[in-house]
């Protein structure tokens, strides 16, 4: 056996992108009820099973905004739920570290309440003004003190920046990695045992990257104050080249990614109207990540009915425990475990749906857009905003606007016709299998895709 990853970290994201219904609302939701309760507990059953050591999750308190009256945030009802949450992940052997913004992503009502914090940015206080940092201390210290987490998820750039004179004189690298060093060493005094984490989400713009010694040094100052530090990779790594080669090394800390690619969940949608493992791309990446040095990673969660994703989390998990294992041997004890299959013949077919299904999107994408694109990596299914499950962007050409030119016509009729073949030979596994109605969503599920492409024209 092949050493393991050290943070074997599931990531929710927002609490409802493990929730196996939809939910109507705007992006990112922030309801806490019984059924997102239910996705979260199927999840951290299945991140258990995977061999995952850590959830993390955002929004259990706020998206946007904290109220200035920080407490106010979080009615008692709420509260209940959220140390149940924990206590649940507890009671699987998971380790729950909360998703947190810094100086961002929940600010917006104190940043227009309180003129003090206010820069050029109405999502994110100015890092040149004291009180600001006093602010952002009011809310890790109430976090901190009255809920027993196990570690942070610190982003401080997912929103941006003040670009106010005072802070201009920070390259952004800078900037987003001060920030979060100042509040992981605040957290580490008052609490000293417990995991600190950066994801740098948008710490550069969409196809920019680092180029400097200078920044480089300013995430090699602030990985001293860390347990682990993430370079997404959902548009494009921000590290590449000899800068990523030497993360690996030069880190204070543990360094990984997202796993290159995933869906990530659409909020409104029914959780089976898609079928597309990423497990292949994710698990080839995990492998070649640890022979380089990868410690960490967090790998993308979501709506484990969804038979595609709850593959794709379960092989993720398996690999990050034995990075040295073969990724079609991983699919075949998946497949064993969740199919319960009558024959090895029955378990290589199924094993063969699910890469085929995978190789079958992304083998008829616009392939120099999945070349060249930063966004490529996040498969974004349906526009994230809105009040109405949206149309599928995934399957389109540029018909909807931003991260939606996938597939030409030529491009959908392939996908469709190999999709056809799928579920040809799916139906032909029925009863060959012990799975509590797995092959049946799988078909819903390619009958939903389908039904998409046909909409498409």
């Amino acid at each position: 056996m092949s050493k393991p990853y050290r943070y074997r970290s599931a990531f929710g994201v927002w609490i409802n992108d493990t929730r196996n219904t939809p939910v109507i609302e705007e992006w990112p939701s922030a309801l806490l009820d019984d059924e997102c309760e239910d996705g979260l507990y199927k999840c951290f059953d299945l991140a258990q099973r995977a061999g995952y050591n850590t959830f993390n999750i955002f929004g259990l308190f706020a998206t946007y905004a904290w109220k200035p009256d920080i407490p106010a945030t979080v009615p008692d009802e709420r509260m209940i739920r959220v140390r149940r949450v924990i206590s649940e992940a507890h009671r699987r052997g998971l380790k729950l570290i909360l998703g947190i913004g810094v100086y961002s992503w929940g600010f917006d009502e104190i940043i227009a309440t309180v003129k003090e914090v206010q820069g050029t940015n109405p999502h994110a206080m100015c890092l040149s003004s004291e009180t600001s940092w006093v602010w952002m201390r009011r809310i890790l210290d109430y976090v901190v003190d009255n809920f027993d987490f196990d570690g942070y998820h610190l982003e401080s750039s997912d929103q941006r920046r003040c670009e106010c004179d005072k802070c201009k004189k920070y390259t952004d690298v800078e900037y987003f990695s001060k920030i979060n060093a100042m509040c992981a060493d605040y957290i580490r005094a008052k609490e000293p045992g417990r995991i600190l984490m950066v994801n740098m989400s948008m710490y550069l713009m969409p196809t920019d990257y680092i180029k400097s010694e200078s920044d480089f040094q300013a995430l090699v100052e602030m990985s001293a104050s860390l347990d682990y530090l993430i370079d997404g990779g959902n548009m494009g790594f921000f590290i590449r080249g000899e800068f990523r080669e030497r993360a690996f090394t030069d880190f204070k800390c543990a360094f990984g990614s997202g796993g290159e690619y995933w869906v990530y969940m659409p909020q409104r949608w029914d959780k089976l109207r898609w079928f597309l493992p990423t497990l292949e791309h994710s698990c080839t990446h995990l492998k070649e990540m640890a022979q380089k040095g990868g410690d960490a990673v967090e790998f993308y969660m979501g709506a484990t009915i969804n038979p595609g994703v709850e593959m794709t989390i379960l092989c993720g998990g398996k690999i990050l425990f034995d990075p040295g294992r073969e990724v079609y041997d991983v699919l075949c004890e998946a497949v064993v475990e969740l199919y319960k299959p009558d024959s090895n013949e029955v378990c290589e077919r199924l094993a063969d749906i699910f890469l085929g299904a995978e190789r079958a999107y992304y083998q008829n994408v616009n392939q120099d857009l999945l070349a060249s694109d930063p966004l490529c990596n996040e498969l974004i299914l349906e526009p994230l905003f809105g009040t109405e499950a949206g149309p599928p962007i995934y399957l389109s050409e540029g018909k909807y606007g931003v991260r939606d030119r996938w597939m030409s016509g030529e491009g959908r009729a392939a996908y469709r016709a190999e999709l056809e073949k799928i579920r040809a030979a799916l139906g032909e596994l029925r009863g060959h299998v012990t799975d509590d109605g797995r092959v049946e969503r799988i078909m819903t599920c390619i009958e939903n895709a389908i039904r998409d492409i046909d909409s498409c024209g």
